[in-house]
Protein backbone atom coordinates (compact mmCIF):
# COMPACT_ATOMS: atom_id res chain seq x y z
CA UNK A 1 0.00 0.00 0.00
CA UNK A 2 1.36 3.40 -1.00
CA UNK A 3 0.86 6.48 1.20
CA UNK A 4 2.00 9.93 0.08
CA UNK A 5 1.30 13.50 1.10
CA UNK A 6 -1.83 14.46 3.00
CA UNK A 7 -2.93 17.05 5.56
CA UNK A 8 -2.15 17.20 9.26
CA UNK A 9 -4.93 17.31 11.85
CA UNK A 10 -6.77 20.61 11.60
CA UNK A 11 -5.93 20.96 7.90
CA UNK A 12 -3.20 23.47 8.76
CA UNK A 13 -0.38 22.12 6.59
CA UNK A 14 0.35 19.58 3.89
CA UNK A 15 2.83 16.70 4.02
CA UNK A 16 5.47 15.52 1.56
CA UNK A 17 6.09 12.10 3.19
CA UNK A 18 6.14 8.88 1.13
CA UNK A 19 5.80 5.41 2.67
CA UNK A 20 5.03 1.90 1.43
CA UNK A 21 3.35 -0.69 3.65
CA UNK A 22 4.09 -4.29 2.64
CA UNK A 23 0.76 -5.94 3.43
CA UNK A 24 2.25 -9.45 3.60
CA UNK A 25 4.90 -8.61 6.22
CA UNK A 26 3.19 -5.49 7.64
CA UNK A 27 6.43 -3.51 7.45
CA UNK A 28 6.77 0.12 6.43
CA UNK A 29 9.43 1.42 4.06
CA UNK A 30 10.12 5.16 4.01
CA UNK A 31 10.97 6.66 0.63
CA UNK A 32 12.47 10.06 -0.04
CA UNK A 33 9.84 12.78 0.49
CA UNK A 34 8.13 14.44 -2.43
CA UNK A 35 9.92 17.66 -3.42
CA UNK A 36 6.88 19.69 -2.31
CA UNK A 37 4.04 19.05 0.17
CA UNK A 38 0.75 18.10 -1.47
CA UNK A 39 -2.61 16.50 -0.73
CA UNK A 40 -5.65 15.49 -2.84
CA UNK A 41 -3.38 14.22 -5.61
CA UNK A 42 -3.14 11.21 -7.91
CA UNK A 43 -0.17 8.91 -7.50
CA UNK A 44 1.48 5.76 -8.78
CA UNK A 45 4.32 3.50 -7.70
CA UNK A 46 6.82 2.81 -10.47
CA UNK A 47 9.17 -0.12 -9.88
CA UNK A 48 12.49 -0.44 -11.65
CA UNK A 49 14.62 -3.43 -10.68
CA UNK A 50 15.05 -3.31 -6.91
CA UNK A 51 14.09 0.37 -6.67
CA UNK A 52 10.81 2.20 -6.51
CA UNK A 53 9.79 5.68 -7.53
CA UNK A 54 6.67 7.62 -6.56
CA UNK A 55 4.98 9.75 -9.20
CA UNK A 56 2.41 12.23 -7.86
CA UNK A 57 0.31 14.42 -10.16
CA UNK A 58 -1.66 17.54 -9.28
CA UNK A 59 -3.36 18.06 -5.96
CA UNK A 60 -3.53 20.93 -3.51
CA UNK A 61 -0.52 22.72 -2.03
CA UNK A 62 -2.34 24.38 0.87
CA UNK A 63 -2.85 27.61 -1.03
CA UNK A 64 -3.80 26.55 -4.55
CA UNK A 65 -4.52 23.68 -6.88
CA UNK A 66 -1.35 22.36 -8.51
CA UNK A 67 -0.79 21.00 -12.02
CA UNK A 68 2.60 19.37 -11.91
CA UNK A 69 4.32 16.02 -11.72
CA UNK A 70 6.47 15.27 -8.66
CA UNK A 71 8.88 12.36 -8.30
CA UNK A 72 9.70 11.09 -4.81
CA UNK A 73 13.22 9.84 -5.40
CA UNK A 74 14.59 12.67 -7.53
CA UNK A 75 14.33 15.51 -5.02
CA UNK A 76 13.06 17.86 -7.71
CA UNK A 77 9.92 18.26 -9.80
CA UNK A 78 9.76 15.96 -12.80
CA UNK A 79 8.86 17.31 -16.24
CA UNK A 80 5.37 18.82 -16.05
CA UNK A 81 2.98 19.38 -18.93
CA UNK A 82 1.97 22.77 -17.46
CA UNK A 83 4.15 25.21 -15.53
CA UNK A 84 3.52 25.22 -11.79
CA UNK A 85 2.86 28.58 -10.12
CA UNK A 86 5.53 29.80 -7.74
CA UNK A 87 4.72 28.82 -4.18
CA UNK A 88 5.96 30.22 -0.90
CA UNK A 89 6.45 27.58 1.80
CA UNK A 90 6.15 30.35 4.39
CA UNK A 91 2.58 31.20 3.29
CA UNK A 92 0.06 31.01 6.12
CA UNK A 93 -2.40 28.14 5.72
CA UNK A 94 -5.92 29.32 6.53
CA UNK A 95 -7.93 27.21 8.96
CA UNK A 96 -10.99 27.74 11.12
CA UNK A 97 -10.78 28.12 14.88
CA UNK A 98 -10.78 25.07 17.12
CA UNK A 99 -13.41 26.34 19.56
CA UNK A 100 -16.62 24.32 19.70
CA UNK A 101 -19.21 25.75 17.31
CA UNK A 102 -21.92 28.03 18.72
CA UNK A 103 -25.19 26.19 19.47
CA UNK A 104 -28.76 27.35 20.04
CA UNK A 105 -28.42 26.36 23.71
CA UNK A 106 -25.57 28.88 24.02
CA UNK A 107 -27.99 31.72 23.22
CA UNK A 108 -30.13 31.09 26.28
CA UNK A 109 -33.22 33.34 26.49
CA UNK A 110 -32.21 35.04 23.25
CA UNK A 111 -33.25 31.87 21.37
CA UNK A 112 -36.63 31.45 23.06
CA UNK A 113 -39.56 31.73 20.68
CA UNK A 114 -37.34 31.43 17.60
CA UNK A 115 -37.32 28.44 15.28
CA UNK A 116 -36.29 27.45 11.77
CA UNK A 117 -34.66 30.10 9.63
CA UNK A 118 -35.07 32.81 12.29
CA UNK A 119 -33.11 30.78 14.83
CA UNK A 120 -30.42 29.95 12.26
CA UNK A 121 -30.10 33.64 11.34
CA UNK A 122 -29.82 34.63 15.01
CA UNK A 123 -27.17 31.95 15.56
CA UNK A 124 -25.20 33.16 12.56
CA UNK A 125 -25.44 36.79 13.69
CA UNK A 126 -24.28 36.01 17.25
CA UNK A 127 -21.51 33.68 16.01
CA UNK A 128 -20.11 36.48 13.84
CA UNK A 129 -20.39 39.01 16.70
CA UNK A 130 -18.50 36.62 18.99
CA UNK A 131 -15.81 35.88 16.39
CA UNK A 132 -16.80 32.26 15.73
CA UNK A 133 -16.09 30.63 12.37
CA UNK A 134 -18.90 28.05 12.74
CA UNK A 135 -22.24 27.43 14.40
CA UNK A 136 -24.48 24.35 14.59
CA UNK A 137 -27.59 24.49 12.41
CA UNK A 138 -30.41 23.50 14.81
CA UNK A 139 -32.51 21.98 12.00
CA UNK A 140 -29.85 19.55 10.74
CA UNK A 141 -27.23 19.38 13.50
CA UNK A 142 -24.51 20.14 10.94
CA UNK A 143 -21.72 22.66 11.40
CA UNK A 144 -22.12 25.77 9.23
CA UNK A 145 -19.39 28.28 8.32
CA UNK A 146 -20.15 31.91 9.15
CA UNK A 147 -19.62 34.85 6.82
CA UNK A 148 -16.67 35.78 9.06
CA UNK A 149 -14.84 32.65 7.92
CA UNK A 150 -16.00 32.99 4.32
CA UNK A 151 -14.54 36.51 4.11
CA UNK A 152 -11.13 34.93 4.63
CA UNK A 153 -11.80 31.91 2.40
CA UNK A 154 -14.49 32.04 -0.29
CA UNK A 155 -17.01 29.32 -0.98
CA UNK A 156 -15.40 26.39 -2.81
CA UNK A 157 -18.49 25.74 -4.95
CA UNK A 158 -18.90 22.11 -3.83
CA UNK A 159 -22.29 22.75 -2.18
CA UNK A 160 -21.02 21.68 1.24
CA UNK A 161 -23.54 21.38 4.05
CA UNK A 162 -21.30 23.45 6.33
CA UNK A 163 -21.31 26.44 3.97
CA UNK A 164 -24.12 29.02 4.07
CA UNK A 165 -23.95 29.21 0.28
CA UNK A 166 -24.31 25.42 0.01
CA UNK A 167 -27.30 25.08 2.32
CA UNK A 168 -29.62 26.43 -0.36
CA UNK A 169 -28.24 23.85 -2.80
CA UNK A 170 -29.01 20.79 -0.66
CA UNK A 171 -32.51 19.49 -1.43
CA UNK A 172 -34.71 19.21 1.67
CA UNK A 173 -35.34 15.50 1.04
CA UNK A 174 -31.60 14.82 0.87
CA UNK A 175 -30.97 16.93 3.97
CA UNK A 176 -33.54 14.92 5.92
CA UNK A 177 -32.00 11.60 4.84
CA UNK A 178 -28.53 12.54 6.07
Amino acid sequence: MLVTGGEVTGHTSQLADCHILDLTSMTWTALDPLPAPVCRHSMALLRSGAGARIAAWGGYSGTRETHRLLAADSGSPAHASEPAPAESPAAKQESWDSRPALRASDLGAEASGLSGALLAKRLHHRAVEMGYDTYIDPATGYSVFTSLYLKRRPCCGNRCRHCPHGHVNVPKAAAADW
